[in-house]
């Protein structure tokens, strides 16, 4: 081929809208037909599906944590995605660090209320929450001032 010539494209517009658009409304079902390999629509239909995949990847493992954590309370859950850089590296960092951080916070809150419960004591809760939770730490930090036994 010259570069003078114009080459036809053979992405077809309808689909590419089509698959954008179930994209938009968090469907990631639609694939783009397969386009002539090493051409720019190839390209194109590469990328949309990697993005798709990867988008789907994120989805389901952040939702699996939220689930985990949130609604079935199994504490020390983290998303696991290794193949992730850039913004998507970030973003999973983050809410790892956020299950990471109330696990923390709900087993140190466990501990020292059980052991009020039992009569034994408490030790005090760390104070580094922010937040309702640092509204917790103090009420809680209270109570095991308040039931201390008396220093002589």
């Amino acid at each position: 081929m010259t570069t003078n010539q114009v080459t036809e494209s053979t992405l077809d517009w309808t689909h590419m809208l089509e698959a954008l658009t179930a994209l938009k409304h968090r469907d990631f079902a639609p694939r783009l037909p397969p386009q002539p390999a090493g051409t720019p629509e190839a390209a194109v239909v590469d990328a949309y599906h990697a993005l798709v995949l990867h988008i789907n990847r994120m989805t389901a493992e952040l939702t699996r944590v939220v689930r985990e954590l949130g609604l079935d309370s199994r504490l020390g859950c983290q998303a696991e995605i290794p193949e992730l850089d850039g913004r998507w590296r970030e973003l999973t960092d983050e809410v790892n660090q956020m299950a990471f951080l109330l696990t923390l916070q709900i087993r140190q809150l466990a501990a020292t209320t059980t052991a009020l419960a039992n009569g034994a004591g408490g030790v005090p809760l760390p104070q580094d929450a922010r937040g309702e939770m640092r509204g917790v730490q103090v009420a809680v930090n209270q109570l095991v001032e308040r039931l201390q036994p008396p220093s002589a």
